[in-house]
């Protein structure tokens, strides 16, 4: 049975499956968070002009291809790290982070042995690895966890995404998030009426 750490941390998820990592508790300030909902550009912008361009960003599966058109950021993060880029085949100044052991995802940069984030999206391992690095208040941009969505996934296919699974992660750590973690979407949005507003 693998023992749980407790890390005296100020912000985020205080237990974990071993020791973290050198960045955790070393940066201040603001941070973004940023998936690919719909108006992910304005509310972008919006948490920009809120944190006057300081923050850093934390991309959400930005190793798609074609998730953020145009697009650099300082941090990616992604609960299926196993797509990230090979290091030749990528900027050095992203950093990649996972919630697998590196010696299961050799591409990711930093490991965060930060339990139970599968119930809550890439976007949670996101925001918890921004608290843990000592980052406050982090602002969301572009995560709505509408309760349904259609994706169109090419060739005339549609699939239905059931988000409950993913609501239920949110809801569950919320104690951890409110107060630390807004969201720059708009009420009726889930994560807004869960952790209010910017």
């Amino acid at each position: 049975m693998t023992q749980v750490t407790e890390h005296k941390l100020p912000l985020g998820v205080r237990a974990s499956f071993g020791p973290l990592p050198p960045l955790a508790g070393k940066f201040r300030g603001p941070a973004i968070v940023l998936g690919r909902a719909d108006g992910w550009v304005d509310e972008l912008d919006a948490a920009f002009a809120l944190t006057e361009h300081e923050a850093p960003v934390f991309a959400v599966n930005g190793h798609v291809e074609d998730h953020y058109p145009g697009c650099v950021f300082e941090h990616e993060v992604s609960i299926h790290c196993q797509g990230f880029p090979k290091r030749d085949e990528r900027r050095a100044d992203v950093t990649y982070h996972a919630e697998k052991p590196l010696c299961n995802c050799p591409e990711a940069d930093v490991f965060w042995p930060i339990p139970g984030m599968g119930a809550g999206s890439s976007a949670m391992l996101a925001v918890f690895i921004a608290l843990n690095m000592g980052y406050a208040p982090v602002y969301i941009a572009g995560v709505q966890l509408s309760l349904y969505e259609v994706m169109d996934v090419g060739n005339g296919q549609k699939l239905m995404h059931d988000y409950r699974f993913y609501r239920d992660g949110w809801t569950s750590t919320q104690h951890e998030l409110k107060g630390r973690v807004f969201s720059m979407g708009k009420p009726g949005d889930f994560l807004f009426d869960l952790l209010g507003g910017a």
